[in-house]
C-alpha cells in the first residue's frame, strides 16, 4: 500500500501495523534531513523519533503527499531541537562544511557546501515544488510514481520536478555556491537520502504514540507541532522611518489610511531615536472606498492595504489595536479610518521577530504579550512601554479578571499582575503549552495544547476532573452561564463549572482559533467563518457568509459598538452590533 492508503488504515482502524509499514516507508528521508540539519547523529534519532509522533497524533490532518508534510515537520522539529539542545559542536562543524576543499578533477560545487542549508531552502519552496522533489530525489520514485500522488501524469510529473529543482537551485544560490541544475539533481539522487540506524524503526514502531511527556522527543514534537500549526506566509516589514520606543526596543512607523487624514503632528508618533536625525512619519496613502458585506453588514477595515497578520486585537471607540506576527502591532484611528503601523525589533533575537500573540484593553491601558516572554503596555495603542517579564517562554494568552491581569503560554506559564506593570509567577503544575484563558467569577480555566486546568484563586491550579487531553484547545470563553472552549478542529467544549466538561454536537467543518462572549452571546471564529450563539452553545449561526480566500480569523473583540475579526493577510473586519445579523446562517 502507499503512505495515503496506509494513512487511511491507520486512522479508520488505529491499525498498528499501518503505522510501522510508514515509518519503514519514510524513515530514511525524516532521518536524512534531520541529519543534514543537525549534523548530530544522536540528535537527528530524537528528532526522527519525534517527527513520527507528531504524525501519529496529527495523521488526520495530513493533505497532500506524505513526504512533503514529514519534510515540513523534520525542518521545524529539528529547529527546535537545535535549540532544546544547545550543541555547540554542531555550529562548528557546520561552519567546518562550509568551506570544505573542491573534489579534484571537478569545477562543481560538492555536497557538503550546501547540505547544512538544504532543508532550510526545501521549506522556503511552495508544497507543491517540495513534495515534487522530496518524492523524486529523496525517496527515490519514478516519474510514474511521482504522478501518481501528485495527481498528474508522468510527463507533468517531470516538468514539474524540474521547475522545483530550479527553484530549489536559485533559494540554495542566495547563500552558498551550488552546482548546475543537472549536476544538483545527481548530488540529491546519490545523498540526499541516508539510511537511518537499523534499530530506529523498530523503535519507533514499537514507541511511536507511547513517548513519556517531558521527555526531550515528546518536546520536540510538541514545538514542532506549535511551529508548523502557527507558522504562515508572514508580511515584509514596513520600514519608512526608525523610532526608539520607551524600553520597547527599535520600531518602524508607517501611516495608512482609508481617506487623506490630517497633517500627522510629531507628538502623534512613537518618542524620537536617539540617531542625528529624528525620526520622520510615514505617507499617508489614499484607499479606496471601504469593502461592504452588505449580506451581514460586514466592512473590510483595511480596503486591501498591507496593515500586518494579526493573532489578536483590542480596542474602545475611539482606537483600535491589532497585534501578531514578526512583532507588527497596527493602530487604527476610527474616527479617520487611519492605521499606524509599528514593528518591534527584537534585537537579542536570532532570526524573525517575535510575534505578539494576545492583547487586552483594561484600566485605561493596553496592555499586549509576545513570544519570548515580553510584556509591553500603552496608554493609546501607539506609545509602548516595555515591561519586565518573569519569563523567556512564549506567551500566548491574556485576561483581566476584573481585578488582575493574567497571562499563559507555553509549558505551563501563568503570570499574574495587578497593573500590567510588574507581574509574577504562577505555578500551574503543568507542561500545557496554554493559549487561552477565562474566569468566571469565582473559576479560572486556562486551556491549551493536550490539556485544561483549573483555580479558584489564579495561583494553586489543579487538573478538572473530567476533560479531555489529546485536544488542541485554542481559546475559552465565560458565557455568563457556563465556559466554552474551541480546539484547532471543529469541535466545542462546554462545562458549567470547569471541572467537567461536555463535547458539544455542532456541524462547524472548519479549525476554530477563537471565542468571545459579547452581551450574554458566543462568538467563535477561525478559517473565513464567525459564528455566534444565544442560546449557550446549542445552536449556531454563521454571520459571515463571505466567500473567497481563507480569511484565517485568529481574534475576536467588541468595542461596545462592532464585532471586530482579525487574522492574518491584513484582515480586519468589522459588524455592528446592534440590530439583527442579517444573512446569517443557522446550525
Amino acid at each position: 500500500m502507499d503512505d495515503r492508503q496506509l494513512l487511511s488504515a491507520y486512522l479508520s482502524k488505529s491499525s498498528t501495523d499501518a503505522f510501522s509499514q510508514i515509518v519503514r516507508q519514510n524513515i530514511d528521508l525524516v532521518y536524512s534531513a534531520a541529519r543534514r540539519q543537525l549534523g548530530d547523529s544522536h540528535l537527528a534519532e530524537d528528532v526522527t523519533q519525534a517527527v513520527f509522533l507528531l504524525l501519529s497524533r496529527k495523521a488526520a490532518r495530513v493533505k497532500g503527499p506524505l513526504a512533503g508534510w514529514l519534510l515540513t515537520a523534520t525542518h521545524f522539529a529539528s529547529r527546535d531541537a537545535k535549540k532544546l539542545a544547545a550543541r555547540r559542536e554542531y555550529h562548528e562543524r557546520q561552519a567546518a562544511l562550509m568551506r570544505p576543499e573542491q573534489a579534484v578533477g571537478s569545477d562543481e560545487p560538492p555536497w557538503e557546501t550546501y547540505a547544512p542549508i538544504l532543508d532550510d531552502a526545501m521549506a522556503r519552496l511552495k508544497a507543491s515544488d517540495r513534495d515534487a522533489i522530496a518524492l523524486r530525489y529523496l525517496r527515490g520514485l519514478s516519474l510514474e510514481q511521482v504522478g501518481m500522488a501528485l495527481g498528474i501524469n508522468a510527463k507533468a510529473a517531470e516538468k514539474r520536478v524540474g521547475r522545483a529543482i530550479g527553484r530549489l537551485r536559485a533559494a540554495l544560490a542566495l547563500k552558498a555556491a551550488v552546482p548546475a541544475v543537472a549536476a544538483l539533481a545527481t548530488q540529491l539522487a546519490a545523498r540526499g537520502s541516508e539510511a537511518a540506524p537499523a534499530k530506529l524503526a523498530e523503535t519507533i514502531a514499537v514507541s511511536g504514540t507511547s513517548v513519556a511527556k517531558g521527555s526531550l522527543v515528546s518536546t520536540i514534537a510538541r514545538k514542532a507541532g506549535q511551529a508548523m500549526y502557527w507558522t504562515t506566509a508572514k508580511i515584509a516589514a514596513m520600514a519608512l522611518a526608525t523610532v526608539t520606543v520607551a524600553g520597547a526596543g527599535t520600531g518602524t512607523f508607517l501611516i495608512l489610511a482609508d481617506n487623506t487624514p490630517p497633517a500627522v503632528t510629531p507628538s502623534a508618533l512613537p518618542p524620537a531615536s536617539p540617531s542625528p536625525r529624528a525620526a520622520e512619519p510615514g505617507p499617508t496613502v489614499q484607499s479606496p472606498p471601504p469593502v461592504i458585506a452588505s449580506a451581514a453588514k460586514w466592512t473590510n477595515w483595511n480596503n486591501g492595504q498591507p496593515i500586518g497578520s494579526f493573532f489578536a486585537i483590542a480596542g474602545t471607540a475611539k482606537e483600535t489595536v491589532a497585534v501578531g506576527i514578526d512583532g507588527h502591532i497596527a493602530t487604527r484611528n476610527n474616527s479617520t479610518g487611519v492605521w499606524a503601523i509599528q514593528v518591534y525589533v527584537f534585537n537579542s533575537l536570532v532570526g524573525d521577530d517575535p510575534d505578539f500573540r494576545a492583547i487586552v484593553y483594561a484600566n485605561n491601558q493596553y496592555v499586549v504579550v509576545r513570544e519570548m516572554g515580553s510584556i509591553m503596555t500603552s496608554p493609546d495603542g501607539i506609545q509602548w512601554t516595555n515591561r519586565a517579564s518573569p519569563t523567556k517562554k512564549n506567551l500566548l494568552g491574556l485576561l483581566w479578571d476584573g481585578h488582575q491581569y493574567l497571562a499563559c503560554g507555553d509549558e505551563g506559564t501563568i503570570l499574574s499582575s495587578p497593573d500590567g506593570i510588574t507581574w509574577t509567577s504562577r505555578n500551574s503544575g503543568s507542561r500545557i503549552n496554554f493559549n487561552g484563558l477565562s474566569y468566571s467569577g469565582t473559576r479560572y480555566v486556562a486551556v491549551g495544547m493536550d490539556g485544561i486546568r483549573i483555580s479558584s484563586d489564579s495561583v494553586t491550579w489543579t487538573k478538572p476532573t473530567s476533560a479531555p487531553e489529546s485536544v488542541w484547545f485554542t481559546s475559552c470563553t465565560w458565557s455568563g452561564a457556563e465556559f466554552l472552549a474551541c480546539e484547532l478542529g471543529s469541535r466545542i467544549y462546554t462545562s458549567p463549572d470547569g471541572d467537567v466538561w461536555t463535547l458539544r454536537a455542532t456541524i462547524m467543518k472548519t479549525s476554530l482559533r477563537t471565542a468571545i462572549t459579547i452581551n450574554g452571546a458566543l462568538y467563535v471564529a477561525g478559517d473565513s467563518v464567525v459564528e455566534k450563539s444565544a442560546d449557550g452553545g446549542t445552536t449556531w449561526r454563521d454571520i459571515y457568509p463571505i466567500s473567497g480566500e481563507n480569511k484565517l480569523f485568529m481574534g475576536l473583540a467588541s468595542n461596545g459598538e462592532n464585532l471586530i475579526a482579525a487574522g492574518f493577510n491584513h484582515n480586519v473586519w468589522a459588524m455592528p452590533l446592534s440590530g439583527p445579523d442579517k444573512g446569517a446562517r443557522s446550525k
